[in-house]
């Protein structure tokens, strides 16, 4: 399956999976939670959250699903600014996550 046929959701995780992404850092994830959420659905967002969690990519006991979930719900409500979207929005784009309608990669 190619990258641009798969799902957003699918290819935020991979591109998460590859390791801390690079260039993100640990400010921008309010951001990042801003950017998913605009283009994401909520069940995305935790169908990503919830993958992670059962591929083993965090340990049981150090963080749950539950504490998963809090957290985006969390991120969910602090605002990123405008500056912090277009970063990360340009980092998601030069890992060929195209979140806009219309981009390559981006679902129709």
């Amino acid at each position: 399956m190619s990258p641009h046929s798969e799902g957003p959701a699918r290819r935020v995780l991979n591109w998460l999976r590859g390791g801390r992404p690079e260039g993100i850092a640990q400010g921008d994830y309010i951001a990042l939670m801003g950017v998913l959420h605009r283009k994401l659905t909520t069940v995305e967002v935790e169908h990503v959250a919830t993958a992670l969690l059962e591929e083993g990519h965090y340990d049981d006991d150090l963080i749950t699903h539950d504490e998963i979930h809090d957290m985006i719900a969390a991120k969910v409500h602090e605002e990123a600014t405008e500056e912090d979207i277009a970063r990360v929005s340009e980092l998601l784009a030069k890992a060929g996550i195209h979140l806009e309608a219309g981009l390559p990669g981006a679902d129709a």
